[in-house]
């Protein structure tokens, strides 16, 4: 389904930053570079050297990747034609998750960038890809799959109802994942403590919606 390829592309990639509207105030729009941590980090696929810098992409660029997500039939097929997340859909693929998000479902899917797996240590990243049982991956993937549809407007309905302006959802791995808002950005926080920000939200599938974020979230244990 995958191919290696188009797992390994330069590290060019920016996020831009999409507020979502939270009760009668408008959030905040902004444009971030995605930093990579290591220069030495290995790619599985292709067991090549990157050496990352920080760069800037064209807005107009970044609404071409978006763009070939809405085209996709699926979850996974958005994500196969996408040309910024193929470590998750490596993920996936390595996961058997691929099948699942194919199905009927719904899904809410958290898909990270890849500029965010790129933030992931080195070491912790060749161990998720190579694990013999995949069983660490498995609860990687698992960490940002919720069952059932929920869109931006869904989400902030519960926020401005919340008293904390706080929304747990549990993952497929029984995890909680906590959704609030943070400097007028949508912020998602795993089970661990770790959190990132919703960059591009209602990517619309046929069975379920993508929001894209800029961090890798991980499972309780």
């Amino acid at each position: 389904m995958t191919n290696a390829n188009k797992n390994f592309k330069p590290l060019l990639i920016t996020t831009a930053a999409i507020g979502l509207s939270v009760a009668m105030a408008p959030m905040a729009f902004a444009q971030t570079s995605d930093m990579d941590v290591s220069t030495d980090q290995m790619m599985t696929t292709s067991e090549a050297v990157i050496e990352a810098t920080p760069s800037y992409t064209p807005p107009e660029l970044i609404k071409q990747n978006i763009g070939d997500l809405e085209n996709g039939e699926s979850i996974t097929g958005a994500i196969e034609k996408s040309t910024t997340m193929g470590d998750f859909e490596l993920a996936l693929e390595k996961t058997d998750h691929d099948e699942t998000l194919a199905t009927d479902g719904p899904y809410t899917v958290f898909v990270p960038r890849d500029s965010a797996f790129w933030q992931v240590e080195g070491r912790q990243y060749v161990e998720w890809m190579n694990s013999p049982e995949a069983s660490d991956l498995d609860g990687v993937v698992k960490a940002h799959i919720v069952k059932g549809e929920l869109k931006a407007t869904d989400i902030t309905e519960q926020l401005n109802s919340s008293p904390d302006g706080k929304l747990v959802l549990t993952t497929l791995n029984g995890d909680a994942l906590t959704v609030m808002t943070q400097d007028g950005m949508l912020t998602v926080m795993d089970a661990t403590g770790n959190s990132g920000q919703v960059t591009t939200s209602d990517v619309d599938q046929s069975n379920g919606v993508i929001h894209v974020i800029n961090t890798v979230l991980e499972p309780a244990s």
